[in-house]
């Protein structure tokens, strides 16, 4: 008699657990997390064929000059973003501890970083970001995209840790600003309805995006190849600024700062995590981050889109652009 009711409740068991892994896809954690599983397979796809290919190494040296003190900034940018990286990785990992489940600032953490695989997208018709040759780098992956075009793939760089790679983790250094930034408002302005408050976080997110674009351009270890002429501040030079750069800044970031900000004031989950609560911590756990992968690379292909279709009206590269951004006559 044992028996029997033991494996009824075993059977009661797994058709419970079945209906909830049925469940979980109309959730948006299981809708997201289907996605992050996605990515991560299609970005293994495109990284074994380039590796198999035998892209996996530096962009050859084509003879490019660089004044010793752009090469020391460089190594210092280097240095400073794997030691930022390393260490907010760190620190969230031991908050998702200590609560005892990955937070959401940790799954968007690692989300942003399992994005870097879109990168080359930028790039995606036309060279539109020039990248430093000096310092730790590889020839692009962009050949193995689908559709990706661009011309001269062999003198296309990804950095490992300025701009394309490591460097991924830093978006959520966009998204902590803006939200603290629209937390204060928000308690400040409580009568202010939910469309004006989304409105004022995106110009908040304009801000941030120009300060922190202003400092990263500062450092000469990229420059937007192709601006869209009168719309870019100091036209025609390599540290040109496109002001059409914060829109696709604010498409990125402001979801994340705004699911962010109503699961902080109504102390309740954030909607990506919404059918997570039906598993068991471990695979609940995962499923974060999953979710979160997912909804980072949705963002950053939205970005990527709209990027791409502002370069399609840009200029040439600045005839001023140094020679280690990339070679005058490719």
């Amino acid at each position: 008699m044992n028996l029997e009711a033991s494996h009824v409740v075993r059977k009661d068991t797994s058709g419970s657990r079945g209906r909830a892994v049925r469940r979980l896809w109309s959730t948006p954690a299981g809708a997201f997390a289907l996605v992050g599983t996605m990515a991560i397979a299609f970005q293994l796809w495109i990284f074994a064929r380039w590796v198999a290919d035998g892209g996996a190494h530096a962009v050859p040296h084509y003879g490019y000059e660089i004044s010793t003190v752009r090469a020391v900034i460089t190594v210092v940018v280097q240095v400073v973003i794997g030691a930022v990286a390393l260490l907010t990785a760190v620190v969230l990992i031991r908050r998702s501890r200590a609560v005892g489940r990955v937070t959401f600032d940790t799954a968007m953490y690692f989300g942003f970083f399992l994005g870097f695989w879109q990168d080359p997208l930028f790039n995606y018709h036309r060279i539109a970001l020039t990248v430093t040759h000096f310092g730790a780098n590889v020839t692009t992956w962009g050949p193995y995209i689908p559709g990706w075009h661009s011309p001269h793939p062999e003198l296309q760089a990804e950095t490992l840790l300025t701009v394309s790679c490591v460097a991924y983790f830093m978006l959520m250094f966009w998204v902590w600003p803006q939200a603290a930034l629209t937390m204060r408002i928000a308690r400040r302005r409580p009568h202010w309805r939910w469309v004006r408050l989304v409105a004022v976080s995106v110009l908040i997110g304009v801000c941030v995006d120009i300060v922190l674009e202003a400092i990263w351009l500062s450092t000469g270890v990229f420059s937007y190849a192709a601006p869209v002429p009168k719309l870019t501040v100091f036209e025609g030079h390599w540290y040109g600024f496109p002001l059409t750069q914060p829109v696709g800044a604010a498409i990125l970031i402001t979801p994340v700062v705004m699911m962010r900000h109503v699961s902080q004031i109504h102390a309740t989950e954030p909607w990506l995590f919404r059918g997570v609560d039906m598993f068991a911590t471990a695979w609940g756990n995962i499923l974060r981050l999953l979710a979160g992968i997912g909804l980072a690379n949705v963002l950053l292909l939205a970005y990527m889109v709209f990027s791409g279709l502002v370069n399609l009206t840009g200029g040439p590269i600045p005839a001023d652009t140094p020679s280690y951004l990339w070679p005058s006559q490719p």
